[in-house]
């Protein structure tokens, strides 16, 4: 994008190019851009705080300012952090909840908070890794007539679409593959994001066991996920 802009008493002219800093990094975005360098530039008296900026080197102020309000539009490339609680579950056993928890948490995870939309996520989690505070429990589990661990050591989510609050993707578990959509919440969490998020899965559906009188079908699945470039 390149725009030619002149300051308010036309004798100082600067041409503002703007290219993607990164991919994902949208035309729109760098409009944005654009906007602001021309309230700079062409400022409506009212905009005190661009008055005031204007006392100081326009050129400079416009240079320095163009790096820092393009990385507020850029998609982050983030990591997921692998945490206890990250990847939990709750199950009927007995008719009583029985808590279990995933991790190896690993992936990848695009976002963008001024375009969730843009947003992607490619995550999975470590099979052996489950943990129901139960050891011979866990070890059954882990056994070819639930997770088959040895065969298929991850369950992975990948996201299709991405809309305000809510998320659809795919979820790979023992070699089956479902739709699932959930709604999900977003906030910054230091240098990255918190996600958070809940859904319900039925095990049968992914051939995880069979059908038991004691054992429920559903299994709630509760996501809480700080990811950080």
């Amino acid at each position: 994008m390149k725009e030619e802009l002149r300051n308010e008493r036309g004798n100082e002219r600067i041409i503002v190019v703007i290219g993607p800093a990164k991919k994902n990094t949208t035309h729109s975005q760098a409009a944005i851009v654009i906007f602001f360098i021309k309230k700079l530039l062409q400022p409506d008296r009212n905009d005190s705080w661009v008055v005031f900026l204007q006392k100081f080197n326009m050129k400079k102020t416009v240079l320095f300012l163009i790096p820092f309000v393009l990385f507020a539009f850029v998609a982050a490339d983030l990591k997921p952090v692998d945490a206890d609680d990250s990847v939990t579950f709750v199950i009927k056993n007995f008719g009583l909840n029985t808590n279990g928890a995933f991790k190896g948490l690993k992936g990848n995870i695009k976002w963008d908070a001024a375009n969730p939309a843009a947003g992607f996520f490619d995550v999975t989690v470590d099979v052996n890794t489950i943990n129901t505070g139960i050891d011979s429990r866990d070890k059954h589990l882990k056994e070819e007539d639930y997770f088959d661990a040895v065969k298929y050591p991850t369950i992975r989510f990948v996201s299709t679409s991405i809309s305000p609050g809510n998320i659809t993707g795919n979820i790979t578990i023992k070699g089956v593959t479902k739709k699932i959509s959930f709604p999900f919440t977003v906030k910054p969490s230091g240098k990255g994001y918190l996600f958070e998020g809940n859904f319900s899965i039925n095990r049968k559906d992914f051939g995880v066991g069979s059908g038991s009188a004691v054992l429920g079908d559903n299994v709630n699945v509760s996501l809480k996920v700080n990811a950080l470039p």
